[in-house]
């Protein structure tokens, strides 16, 4: 019975983290057939244990089953999410984020996983949040729109760390246009490192040339684009090249949360009494 306990802990935990049978053989020097056996129910040698756990990121008592956390959790964490393959590793990210969610909520005794609730409510607006004085925690869940944004309150608040309320200014001003939207949306599809001149944008929004100028310029003042000169035809061209910036991503999906900020939460937690910015 401790054997096919044994066998199905391996078994589930490998499977958990995406790897194969032959995987976890190559990491421990054995065939896959061994580690076939021991799924199904054989004892793997006692010297091979160590090395199993270590591959599959847990403690050795986890292998029989036992919940209790112990040995390190952050080289744990680091042992699994590492030998995943790289096109697991966000997806199992996110999970544990959940996890961490639900901890800082207190909801220790909580089994459900983000996994379920994708499948539950693949779309729509499910949020969860903690606002401690200590900081804040964000969280999207649902499927077609994930993230996971922690703040932790710095010894002299957030604000300091901050550029000023006129940068933002400046920022929101360069964005905030209908047609800069577009464009910035129309990029973002397109990809960079494929050059292009001012006639793109009017062509694919159909804007005035003044207007894809202006829009260009604004990007360029936040490096989301690049120019140089270059002769082309007889005559000198300005060429473009979009710098994607991955917290673009950011800033639209929690933008999204300011546009339209969730009425209810799945975990959430609020405690927090004192002002986001302070100091006069």
């Amino acid at each position: 019975m401790e054997n096919k306990k044994l066998g199905e802990s391996i078994a589930a935990l490998r499977q958990a983290m995406g790897a194969t049978q032959e995987d976890l053989a190559q990491s421990v020097g054995v065939s896959a057939q061994a580690v076939s056996k021991w799924e199904c129910g054989g004892l793997p040698d006692a010297a091979l244990l160590p090395g199993i756990a270590d591959f599959l990121g847990v403690p050795i008592d986890r292998l029989y089953g036992r919940a209790g956390v112990g040995g390190d959790i952050y080289e744990a964490l680091r042992l699994r999410v590492g030998k995943m393959a790289q096109e697991d590793r966000m997806r199992e990210g996110m999970r544990i984020c959940f996890e961490l969610q639900k901890a800082l909520c207190g909801a220790m005794d909580n089994r459900q996983s983000i996994t379920e609730l994708w499948e539950k409510q693949p779309h729509g607006y499910h949020h969860s949040q903690m606002l401690f004085n200590s900081g804040v925690s964000l969280m999207s869940i649902t499927a077609d729109a994930p993230y996971y944004a922690l703040l932790t309150e710095p010894p002299e608040g957030w604000e300091k760390g901050l550029f000023s309320a006129e940068a933002y200014a400046e920022l929101f001003a360069v964005l905030g246009g209908k047609q800069a939207m577009q464009a910035l949306f129309f990029l973002l599809r397109r990809g960079g490192g494929k050059p292009f001149t001012p006639r793109l944008l009017e062509k694919a929004l159909g804007i005035a040339p003044e207007q894809a100028l202006a829009i260009l310029k604004g990007f360029a003042r936040f490096k989301l684009v690049s120019s140089e000169e270059a002769e082309l035809d007889d005559a000198v061209q300005t060429i473009y090249d979009f710098k994607p910036n991955p917290a673009l991503l950011a800033l639209l999906a929690i933008g999204k949360e300011v546009m339209q900020k969730p009425g209810s939460f799945i975990f959430n937690c609020v405690s927090r009494n004192t002002p986001y910015f302070v100091g006069g």
